[in-house]
């Protein structure tokens, strides 16, 4: 038995070992259930716990250098030692199927951030998680149920912490600290980094602002992917940064006279053309923007189309 063959049989079956104990974590961590009626879910950790220390020495002595191989793998130890750690071994597994299904271009890129972003969302939940079961039962506690605990993992991980919700047990910091640096290590060894400016839109911004982001994003990259096919790509690129960039300016000045005019006139809306209750006004407006992307971004390639053929 070498090392490589025992990796490629005990991967599938730790991975759902992982999510086994992934499960059954969530629900007695969620639910809050006491110690006394937790005895099914104490055998399923006790029965992970032993999946994972058989592979752990089973990785150590077919190794053919033991100790470099115990300092290299210093993680797998702290997935024995803290139980809420186990289910990244999911993480792995993740990354083993994208290594798998390896291909060209940008349809490896796409698969790169599907798995990245697969990634976020475990290391997020299972923060929330080990930060609700250490906080939940604690006097004074702020993180008490299931959404307080994601929304603190997700903006402790991404760097962008509103005070809000804090933990006040030494264990909860600790989530909060290894979340921080778990987040510092991926980024350095180039395996993932989420974005705190993404995350702070999505949290902060309402959504009639995150919507036009979202909206423009998707767009952007459409407009992006038929200039580059086009004859003369910089040329079209450049067309459409320069329209972007006249869209951002000319809504800021428009947002500036529209102040200048609410502040004249004393009227909240004092260009409005129809009553605040007109029950078409939402779906005018969504037509009129569809439109007005329509044709702008038509006439943009059509006239790269013809700087082409001049």
């Amino acid at each position: 038995m070498t090392p490589e063959l025992w990796r490629k049989y005990s991967e599938w079956p730790l991975a759902a070992a992982a999510a086994v104990f992934l499960v059954a974590y969530s629900i007695e961590v969620i639910d809050n259930i006491p110690d006394g009626r937790a005895i099914v879910f104490d055998i399923i950790f006790w029965a992970t716990w032993g999946l994972f220390v058989v592979d752990y020495l089973a990785n150590l002595i077919l190794a053919e250098r033991k100790g470099h191989w115990f300092t290299h793998n210093l993680h797998a130890v702290a997935i024995l030692i803290l139980p809420m750690l186990r289910p990244l071994r999911l993480m792995r597994l993740l990354w083993v199927v994208e290594l798998s299904q390896r291909v060209g271009g940008r349809r490896l890129r796409g698969r790169i951030l599907s798995y990245a972003f697969a990634i976020a969302i475990l290391l997020v939940y299972v923060g929330a998680l080990a930060a609700l079961d250490a906080e939940q039962n604690q006097p004074g506690a702020s993180i008490t149920n299931i959404g307080d605990a994601l929304w603190w993992a997700a903006v402790t991980l991404t760097g962008t912490g509103y005070g809000d919700f804090v933990p006040i047990t030494l264990v909860g910091r600790l989530v909060g600290v290894g979340l921080i640096l778990l987040d510092t290590t991926l980024g350095a060894l180039k395996k993932l980094r989420i974005p705190p400016l993404a995350v702070g839109i999505g949290i902060y911004l309402p959504m009639s602002a995150t919507f036009a982001v979202v909206v423009g994003a998707v767009i952007g990259h459409w407009y992006d992917k038929r200039a580059r096919a086009s004859r003369n790509p910089e040329r079209a690129e450049r067309l459409g940064t320069l329209v972007a960039s006249g869209l951002i300016v000319g809504e800021s000045l428009w947002g500036v006279i529209n102040a200048g005019l609410i502040v004249g006139l004393a009227k909240d809306a004092p260009l409005g053309i129809v009553p605040e209750d007109f029950a078409l006004a939402p779906w005018l407006g969504l037509l009129g923007f569809v439109g007005s992307i329509v044709l702008l971004y038509g006439w943009m390639l059509r006239r790269s189309a013809a700087a082409n053929t001049n």
